[in-house]
C-alpha cells in the first residue's frame, strides 16, 4: 500500500521478535495473521481509498 503525504502505514500489522520455540512461533503467526483484520488497519485502508481519485464508471 502507497503512503499518503500526511500519513504513514508502517506499523499497521503486528510484528514480534526473538520468538523461540515452534509452539510461540505458532501462535505469534496467528497473532500477525489476525492483526490483518484489527481496526487500525481498516482505519489506514480507508484514508488511502478516500485519497485515491474516482473513476468514472466505464460503459
Amino acid at each position: 500500500m502507497a503512503r499518503l503525504p500526511d500519513a504513514s502505514f508502517a506499523g499497521q500489522q503486528e510484528s514480534f521478535l526473538n520468538i523461540r520455540g515452534e509452539l510461540s512461533l505458532l501462535i505469534h503467526v496467528r497473532k500477525c495473521f489476525a492483526s490483518l483484520f484489527s481496526g487500525s488497519r481498516y482505519f489506514c485502508e480507508s484514508l488511502f481509498w478516500a485519497s485515491q481519485p474516482k473513476q468514472a464508471a466505464k460503459t
